[in-house]
């Protein structure tokens, strides 16, 4: 039995402990180094992890461009490696990067697009990662119209290893004129293969859209990944045989940041993390059939605003569980704020960690934070935080360590029961059906929901705690399937019931 455990430690004795391992900032004083930070895995196989930051130099060309960095026990100043804007035309951009595996070989890959200035073309360039990296790239894309405002738009997004192949896939959206998503498949060979094409409908609904987020929500060993449009998500759950025909649709949108990269619970399935309003992100738990009805949310308050930044923290505390980092960079007048959420076998919906990018002079404008893995080699996963206001946008990076200290005594809170589990049967059925729940761990009733496969609520039950058995007529609900969401306030599941007339 897993018991719970909690972070007690203040903000001031947090930051005044915590280790830094390693700082720098910009080397111009227009860098605006760190306005994004990568983590890249064990790019040299010593046993540290290492990482990327990028320059979005404001003049563009050379200084604008990526920095890679070896960890270890003493991390170096100096890059090991940089990729900039080419051919020093301070008009060819760097717009964006993305970084996984494509070619399968366990070593962090990556795609840079550039755009010309006022030009109708931009280009995508695939570097593969590992002891050899270099900035050559493997492949080289021309994309006609690719990024340019004044003609069709681009936008290229990751979707895990959607096909379950070891090596990861991408997407290539077109907004106009056709408004299609083209999914294309990792290969050791880098000569990616389209595996489908999806067009919104209508067209310009951007319905087709990938929010440029994955994870195995649905814990079946294959990456998963939501589409938009106006008024409806829809989850596409990987296969070995993707198809363009989505597994769960849910009512409203993600126009707004979300996040599908860490297991908070260590119930070896992602959860999704998305803003659903200021100051407040909604946390909707990984199971077989994930629930519309969000497990709870993570309050990050003191500052209306929508974090613009989510992303997992690793485990900070090595306590087993991912942690979480939210990022608003436009709170405190543009000086930005973090907020740091534990992991563990129940939600934790306040931070253990925030920082206001005005107090602390060691971070001046927080813009970005992520985790970055163990870079000093103590077992422990450490965190990035890019800082940007200040400096004279000189822009700078702080890693800190991780810290086992943010652990309470296991007698602090009672042990979640782990066995809680829920029964129906018949089923398939067409009658009454017998709702069964056991244990019942404490005095809180078991509320139920259920929903249809279109992820519409058509009733909701709530059985009291002095009862292990509910009788529930199926009859009005028409043939098909239905999802349950029940949870003893503790413990959330997600069985199946099948109506048949």
């Amino acid at each position: 039995m897993r018991y719970i455990i909690i972070c007690i430690l203040l903000f001031a004795s947090f930051a005044a402990a915590q280790e830094v391992l390693w700082q720098r900032d910009g080397d111009l004083v227009t860098s605006h180094f760190g306005a994004g930070i990568y983590p890249l895995g064990d790019q040299n196989d010593d046993g540290y992890a290492d990482w990327a930051v990028w320059n979005s130099d404001e003049h563009g060309g050379d200084s604008t461009g990526l920095s890679f960095f070896y960890g270890g026990p003493n991390p170096s100043q100096t890059p090991y490696l940089r990729i900039t804007g080419e051919q020093g035309d301070p008009y060819r951009r760097i717009l964006l990067f993305k970084f996984c595996d494509f070619n399968g070989d366990g070593f962090t890959d990556w795609m840079i697009s550039f755009w010309p200035y006022l030009s109708d073309t931009g280009y995508v360039k695939f570097y593969s990662g590992g002891v050899d990296a270099d900035a050559v790239p493997e492949v080289v894309w021309t994309m006609a119209g690719f990024f340019n405002p004044n003609a069709t738009t681009g936008e290229i997004g990751l979707i895990g290893d959607h096909n379950g192949d070891g090596y990861d896939d991408f997407y290539y959206y077109d907004s106009r004129p056709s408004d299609l998503t083209t999914v294309y498949l990792g290969s050791p060979t880098w000569d990616f293969q389209v595996s489908y094409v999806t067009q919104g409908e209508p067209i310009f609904s951007g319905e087709s859209r990938p929010n440029d987020i994955y994870g195995d929500f649905n814990g079946d060993g294959f990456d998963d990944f939501p589409t938009q449009d106006a008024g409806v998500t829809k989850f596409y759950f990987g296969s070995a045989e993707p198809d363009t025909i989505p597994d769960l649709a849910w009512s409203g949108n993600f126009s707004i940041n979300a996040m599908l990269e860490a297991d908070l619970n260590d119930d070896q399935y992602d959860d999704l993390l998305v803003h659903r309003g200021e100051s407040i992100v909604e946390v909707h738990m990984g199971a077989e059939t994930p629930s519309e009805v969000a497990t709870g949310n993570l309050e990050y308050g003191a500052c209306p605003n929508v974090g613009h930044e989510l992303h997992s923290a690793g485990d900070f505390n090595r306590d087993r569980y991912e942690d979480v980092i939210i990022i608003n960079s436009a709170c405190n007048g543009g000086f930005g704020r973090l907020a740091l959420f534990v992991g563990g076998s129940y939600l934790r919906t306040t931070p253990v960690w925030e920082e206001d990018g005005t107090v602390n002079g060691l971070m001046v404008g927080i813009c970005c934070a992520t985790g970055v893995g163990d870079i000093n080699g103590d077992g422990i996963e450490d965190l990035t935080v890019g800082c940007q206001n200040g400096f004279n946008r000189r822009g700078r990076v702080v890693i800190f360590s991780g810290d086992t200290t943010m652990i309470l005594p296991a007698e602090e809170h009672q042990p979640i029961v782990d066995d809680f589990s829920l029964s129906i049967y018949p089923n398939p059925a067409n009658g009454f059906v017998t709702i069964d729940v056991q244990p019942l761990s404490s005095s809180q009733p078991v509320e139920i929901s259920i929903y249809s496969v279109q992820g519409r609520e058509v009733d909701r039950l709530s059985l009291p705690w002095t009862s292990r058995s509910h009788f529930y007529d199926v009859s009005p609900l028409a043939t098909g399937l239905y999802f349950l969401h029940a949870t003893n306030g503790r413990k959330y599941l997600t069985p199946k019931l099948v109506v048949l007339k």
